[in-house]
This record gives C-alpha cells, sequence and structure tokens, in this order.
C-alpha cells in the first residue's frame, strides 16, 4: 500500500511503501488420547506475576532479588512466560504462594 509520508514539510508530499507486519503466533491443538481430547493449557491472566510481584508475595525488598532466589532454590517454580535477557519475566501467582507455603516462607 503506498501513503504520503507523515512529518515535518521536508517529508510533505514523498511517498513510502507501508508494510504489513507479522508477528509470531503460538498455536496449541489438542492431542488425541485414549479418553478423547486434551484441551491445551489455559492460564487466568490476573493469575500473572512479574518479578516484583514474585518479591511482593515473599516479603522481598527488591524485585532483583528474584533472580537471586532462583539460583539459591532450584525447587522455586520457573517463570512460565520468559522473553529473554532484558526483558519481562511472569510467573503464576497459585505455583509461587504454594511454594513459599511449602517451604515456610509464607
Amino acid at each position: 500500500m503506498l501513503a504520503t509520508a507523515p512529518g515535518c514539510l521536508r517529508t510533505a508530499g514523498a511517498n513510502y511503501l507501508l508494510t504489513p507486519v507479522y508477528y509470531p503466533i503460538l498455536v496449541v491443538t489438542c492431542q488425541p488420547v485414549e479418553t478423547g481430547l486434551v484441551a491445551p493449557p489455559t492460564v487466568k491472566t490476573e493469575d500473572l506475576v512479574d518479578a516484583q510481584g514474585v518479591a511482593d508475595l515473599l516479603g522481598l525488598a527488591r524485585r532483583t532479588s528474584v533472580s537471586v532466589y532462583q539460583a539459591r532454590y532450584p525447587d522455586m517454580p520457573r517463570p512460565v512466560v520468559d522473553l529473554g535477557p532484558g526483558r519481562p519475566r511472569l510467573w503464576l501467582r497459585p505455583e509461587i504462594v504454594a511454594w513459599a507455603r511449602t517451604t515456610g516462607r509464607l
């Protein structure tokens, strides 16, 4: 699609090509088993917490302490969403709460 460039007077009237942007989509399909179909896992968005939320649940002073806990306690739940270095990580609140209760942190 051809469009007119927005912006300052130097670009007024210039044409540029609009290209669509595609984002990867994760598709989960049902796998047949003896009893029928297995539904894909679902997550309630309100159950997702970031590092600050995990720190708050565990009574830690800073969100960076969560990384220390991850290294120190191998049984601590791992993030369900990890987009890589410098990007958000998300944990499931029920998993963190259950782990904290089991280990006496709550």
